[in-house]
């Protein structure tokens, strides 16, 4: 009976579970005179029995106990419990012998000895073919049923035999009897005969009369009937003609209507001329506004190009200046912020004088036209510069350097360090030799030094405007109440797993501009693994030789090899707990220090291959991430949102990955939780009380810029402490982007707070604060995989259970129906791709107004109205410009089909 009930709630928990069905039938037939043999359950049985304290057995009862309050079904019933729980189990899993052989079992307790026979042949060609033999329970299984079912067979011919025999005897006394009833029917039927003459013609005198007496009222009913349809002509006569008079009275009324109806379509036919007329001027006047913006926006950019150009040659020129009078110098000295001032030693042979001199003395050279290798990249700047001093020296006059020359030289940088080669050029004129334009080695040094800078400043530069330039734009507030203020988008639509997006220091959309580190392997945050699978796989190949060491010869030899193997394994088994250690120590301090870590090379690659090998039948059944769109937990649906979270992902149960073939998954977990049960929970005092943790979660970003925002993970206190995240991509570039960003890394009393970039290489290992660490995955331009599990604080689960609200009532399963309702009801808008018209807005509103009241308040706070009857009004005035500008807004908000 506990077995029962224990059974029972397993299949509650886990209804799609065959092994829960088969136990349970199997408990049923123990409740049966054929499982316990006590008689089963029947409420027939009066029999003075209970169960004893402990469900096992059945005892006396008292007195005053009746046995069958203990039971609520007869023994019939508890096998046909039986029977159905075992054809649930075969039917969930239908290649598993044990369910099969349950079938028989429950069939041969029901004396179905056939079937019985059926369902066991069928466990034990599945043996056969999955084991390579049958095993005994079955084959004896098997013997008995077949035994069963000849013997019932040989009753079932005995008792055909004995039937017929008893079918004949009874045949031949139902023969004698009717004969005697035969005789008594003829006697009784010639006296029937007599007696019915006599009725008969006592009828038929009736029968006369009764025909008499109906044709005199016949005739009397055809002169009243003559009368009164002669009534009824005259009445008829009179409506005719008040049918007439209000006839023409209804055609003069009509007739006026429509005179009336005419000339107010004239009307509205001049109103519209005139609102269409008032639409194109102002089409007209929208597009003047337009061209005349265009027009200053281009007289504004030009201004703009003309005042930097202006500004770029004012300070050409103050640069000219100041290397004409000396204090622009970069002879000597460190550079640090940009070229040294130095002043102008007065002995140098070749001061900016002496140059200006010595030009203003020669005539101008003719035009020189040289070829230049263009600059292309900062650090053939300076090799530029020398080269076009080069030539000066050359042909002994710096104005032989034209416009096209520069040019040529620097066109292949970019404009702020053509701009630096410019400057520098201008001064390192009074430091080249007058014969052969040579810089001194100091001079070249500083130059280059000063270039390095201005390129780092560049590159960073370029970075943070790609970064702003990839970011999406922001959402108008106008958009809906998704976009509103107060309103909020929560995660998965578990509600134990489910992510929230908040506002402040810990939430947001994720775009606004960061300063992320990428992690590298010299990060404090990032714990080197290396080593670590080496001791794994070493210990276990020294497991293998100490297994295999093993003597089975004499005592004596034979205990010496054994213990030199238990010795040896031993060893290998304290260098794997040393690493393991040492690795944990990494992992705290970061943890402790910043609230993340990362386990480089956790995996190795081999691993990672198997897992992909073993997930890849499994990426079909992928879903796309759902989060919740709404003002709260009651007004809103739950969409797939690709701008806000893109992935696809699939809960995988642990019982199935332990009882399955992925023996590399299977590693991959079991080398995360030991780190983290075994190692990390004595060293981190908030993972103290890790107890469980999650069924492991796979995800796919499957490129095209998908990604996840900013957010927590664990913001609803459901006891998730820590995160960690197992990366599985053998093939990874940087190019492929997605990387893992978490924010606020260490605390302001540290010395501020930051941002990590984590790249998902192959075999590193992600973690950190669940409850506490803002978190994205940045744009993914490849396909990325990732696993990812949750562990649990014990005290914390537990508050969480203990609060969570009950069953759904039936008020609950219907908000859920309206959000199921509303959900269909804004895909359906987003579905259509033409053009909106008149026709699909009338469509929207007639399904509108057939929606339930719940599921037009979702809809209208989705939407931004304020509440339904805004809405409804807003609906009845919509038009395709409307409809399309709608379907904009959402998509905006990045709710699209």
């Amino acid at each position: 009976k506990e077995a029962h009930a224990l059974c029972t709630s397993a299949v509650e928990l886990e209804p799609m579970e065959a092994a829960h069905y088969a136990n349970r039938s199997v408990a049923c037939l123990r409740m049966t005179s054929k499982g316990t043999g006590t008689g089963g359950g029947s409420p027939s049985n009066k029999a003075k029995t209970m169960w004893s304290e402990d469900g096992t057995k059945l005892v006396p009862a008292p007195d005053d106990t009746d046995a069958t309050a203990e039971m609520s079904k007869d023994g019939t019933e508890w096998l046909v419990l039986a029977v159905n729980d075992a054809q649930r189990a075969v039917e969930l899993k239908p290649e598993w012998p044990k369910g099969h052989f349950r079938l028989g079992t429950a069939l041969d307790a029901k004396g179905e000895y056939a079937l019985a026979l059926a369902a066991l042949n069928k466990a034990a060609e599945l043996e056969a073919s999955s084991l390579g033999k049958v095993s005994n329970i079955v084959q004896q299984a098997l013997t008995k049923a077949q035994s069963k079912l000849t013997k019932a067979q040989i009753k079932a011919k005995q008792a055909a035999h004995a039937a017929e025999e008893e079918a004949v005897a009874a045949a031949e006394a139902e023969a004698e009897e009717a004969e005697g009833s035969r005789r008594a029917a003829e006697a009784e039927a010639a006296q029937a005969v007599a007696e019915a003459d006599a009725k008969a013609m006592a009828k038929a005198e009736a029968v006369l009369a009764a025909e008499r007496e109906a044709k005199q009222k016949m005739e009397a009913e055809e002169a009243a009937k003559a009368a009164e349809e002669e009534e009824a002509k005259r009445a008829t006569a009179v409506a005719d003609a008040a049918a007439m008079a209000k006839a023409k009275a209804t055609l003069e009324a009509e007739k006026a209507a429509i005179e009336e109806k005419d000339a107010l379509a004239v009307k509205q036919k001049a109103e519209m001329e005139a609102m269409a007329a008032a639409v194109r001027e102002a089409d007209e006047h929208l597009s003047a506004a337009k061209a005349r913006k265009a027009r200053e926006d281009q007289r504004r950019k030009e201004a703009e190009d003309k005042a930097r150009e202006q500004e770029r040659i004012a300070a050409a020129a103050r640069v000219m200046d100041m290397a004409a009078d000396g204090s622009f110098d970069i002879s000597d000295g460190d550079v640090t912020e940009g070229p040294v001032l130095l002043p102008v030693k007065g002995d140098e042979p070749n001061t900016a004088a002496a140059v200006q001199n010595e030009e203003v003395a020669k005539p101008p050279p003719a035009p020189v036209t040289s070829t230049f290798a263009t600059a292309r990249r900062p650090e053939e700047t300076v090799p530029a510069i020398q080269q076009l001093l080069r030539t000066a020296a050359k042909l002994q006059t710096r104005d032989a350097l034209s416009e096209e020359m520069l040019n040529a030289a620097f066109d292949g940088l970019s404009t702020k360090m053509q701009y630096t080669a410019r400057t520098l050029l201008m001064s390192a004129v009074k430091h080249a030799d007058d014969n052969t334009g040579e810089l001194p080695k100091k001079v070249v040094d500083n130059m280059n030094k000063y270039v390095q800078q201005i390129s780092a400043q560049d590159a960073s530069a370029s970075r943070t405007q790609a970064n702003r330039s990839t970011a999406p734009p922001p959402r108008p507030r106008a958009a809906g109440a998704a976009a509103a203020s107060g309103s909020t988008v929560s995660g998965e639509g578990s509600g134990s797993h489910a992510p929230d997006f908040s506002t402040g220091t810990k939430g947001g959309t994720g775009d606004s501009p960061v300063n992320a580190i990428d992690m590298t392997v010299e990060h404090e945050v990032c714990v080197s693994c290396e080593g670590l699978r080496e001791a794994v796989e070493t210990s276990s190949e020294g497991a293998i030789v100490a297994s295999s060491g093993k003597s089975k010869g004499g005592k004596k030899g034979g205990k010496k090899k054994n213990k030199e193997a238990s010795n040896a394994k031993k060893q290998l088994t304290k260098a794997v707990d040393k690493r393991y250690a040492e690795v944990a120590d990494g992992v705290a301090s970061a943890l402790n220090s910043l609230g993340c870590a990362v386990c480089d090379a956790f995996l190795a690659p081999e691993t990672i291959t198997g897992v992909r090998d073993e997930i890849r039948t499994l990426e079909r059944h992928y879903k796309a991430s759902e989060i919740w769109v709404g003002k709260d937990s009651d007004i809103g649906a739950q969409i797939t949102v690709p701008r806000v979270r893109g992935d696809k992902v699939l809960w995988v149960n642990d019982l199935s990955i332990q009882q399955s073939s992925m023996t590399h998954t299977q590693t991959m977990l079991a080398s995360i939780d030991r780190l983290v049960f075994r190692e990390l929970g004595s060293r981190v005092q908030r993972l103290r009380h890790l107890s469980e943790r999650t069924d492991p979660m796979l995800a796919i970003y499957p490129g095209g810029g998908s990604r996840f925002q900013k957010h927590i993970d664990n913001t609803a206190r459901d006891g998730r402490r820590l995160t960690v995240l197992c990366y599985l991509n053998p093939e990874y570039t940087p190019a492929d982007g997605g990387a893992l960003r978490v924010l606020e890394c260490g605390s302001p009393e540290d010395g501020g707070m930051t941002a990590l970039d984590v790249a998902p290489v192959a075999g590193r290992l992600a973690m950190f604060y669940a409850d506490e660490m803002p978190h994205e995955v940045r744009p993914a331009h490849g396909m990325r995989h990732a696993m990812t599990v949750w562990y649990y604080d014990k005290n914390e689960r537990e508050e969480a259970i203990a609060k969570a609200p009950p069953a759904p009532k039936e008020e609950d399963q219907a908000h859920m129906r309206s959000r199921q309702e509303a959900r269909a009801f804004l895909l359906w808008i987003l579905a259509h791709e033409s053009e909106p018209t008149q026709e699909a807005v009338d469509s929207i509103v007639e399904r509108a107004k057939k929606m339930s009241e719940h599921a037009v308040k979702i809809v209208a706070g989705i939407t931004g109205a304020p509440s339904i009857e805004e809405f409804m009004n807003a609906l009845d005035l919509m038009t395709p410009a409307s409809l399309a500008k709608l379907r904009s807004d959402l998509d905006e908000m990045g709710i699209n089909n």
